[in-house]
């Protein structure tokens, strides 16, 4: 059997559609009874009813970015803030936002046994654990280390949403410390469209 075209002339030219060879029923397909708008494609219903459809979802709508190099240390096993506090203003309902950066230098004050866990919060509310036992020592060094983290969240609400980078000595008896010799620990926050 021939190929089945359509093909639109304009006197010199034309285009051709072209049905697939390996077509098992015979499709009807309704098409838009207007040209669309700029940047619009072609959606189907998966009935045969074609429409005009705006591409959207994935897309980054704002990215902000927060520092902090001013050390923070605490003996206590309840959550202190590391300085690194940011802000995204104007979150769209149903946006996410992607969370990621780097807590640096974290470690005890001198060569103890000291586990640090580092919690992202959004607001007052710990939505991850980023690490459970960061900069553990042991008696014959003193050493710090970077923590890096990445987090989506799906459900950041609307407006203005505020995450913070929060820290405790949770074993050992040191001294828990972050940003060790102004070590610079970065924030990034990216609303991604729905």
């Amino acid at each position: 059997m021939p190929d089945a075209l359509i093909r639109f002339y304009n006197g010199n030219y034309f285009n051709t559609i072209k049905a697939s060879s390996s077509l098992a029923s015979n499709p009807v397909f309704t098409l838009p009874v207007d040209d669309g708008n700029n940047g619009e494609f072609f959606q189907t219903d998966g009935n045969g009813v074609i429409s005009w459809a705006t591409a959207g979802g994935g897309k980054l709508v704002q990215i902000v970015t927060h520092t902090q190099t001013t050390m923070v240390t605490s003996t206590s096993s309840s959550y202190a803030t590391t300085g690194l506090t940011g802000a995204i203003t104007g979150v769209v309902s149903g946006n996410k936002v992607y969370i990621s950066g780097l807590v640096n230098a974290v470690g005890p004050s001198s060569a103890t046994h000291v586990g640090i866990q580092i919690g992202l919060f959004r607001a007052s509310t710990e939505i991850q654990t980023i690490a459970e036992y960061a900069g553990y020592n042991t008696s014959s060094t003193n050493h710090q280390q970077p923590v890096p983290f990445a987090f989506l969240d799906s459900s950041p609400g609307s407006g203005t949403v505020t995450y913070t980078l929060q820290f405790l000595r949770r074993s050992g008896s040191g001294t828990a410390r972050v940003q060790v010799d102004s070590a610079v620990s970065t924030l990034v926050l990216m609303e991604i469209e729905a």
